[in-house]
């Protein structure tokens, strides 16, 4: 009976660091999608509208984190006129999803905005979006494994 007990247990156990992990990944390739799409977006307004960046970023809303993040990006924007990544840095040390390469992309992607002429500020959008796209590709792949390697796990568990 503590046999049963503990089996059951330890694959409770297991299923819960399974699905905890498993949500870490798919939250952050969730980001990533959202990320690459406000980049997409981004760059539309600002070659054809010539939108400012605080007024993109009032008028779109996402599911991930992303939100959060560009909230506190605007509010950066609004409260220091010369703002400087380290401003933004400082920002992004509360969120402890992101890794050090997420936290130098988002501050390359909002640092420049605004303090180069449309031409450049399009040109690292479209930088910014390959190397998103490049980080969502991985994220996807990795993620990917991870469930079918959990599948595995199941089964053999089950059987």
């Amino acid at each position: 009976m503590i046999k049963i007990a503990l089996l059951i247990s330890l694959f409770a156990m297991c299923s819960y660091l399974g699905f905890s992990v498993g949500n870490t990944y798919l939250e952050k390739q969730r980001f990533y999608e959202d990320l690459l799409n406000f980049c997409q977006l981004l760059k539309n307004e600002i070659s054809f509208l010539k939108t400012d960046i605080i007024s993109i970023i009032s008028k779109t809303t996402y599911t991930s984190k992303l939100n959060n993040i560009l909230f506190d990006v605007s509010n950066v924007l609004i409260s220091t006129e010369n703002f400087s990544s380290t401003d933004l840095n400082d920002d992004f040390d509360k969120y402890s999803f992101l890794s050090e390469q997420d936290k130098k992309m988002l501050c390359d992607i909002f640092s420049n905005l605004g303090k180069l002429s449309y031409e450049e500020q399009i040109g690292r959008i479209e930088y910014n979006i390959a190397s998103i796209d490049q980080c969502l590709k991985y994220h996807s792949q990795k993620t990917a494994k991870l469930f079918q390697c959990a599948r595995k796990w199941v089964l053999l568990l089950v059987y």
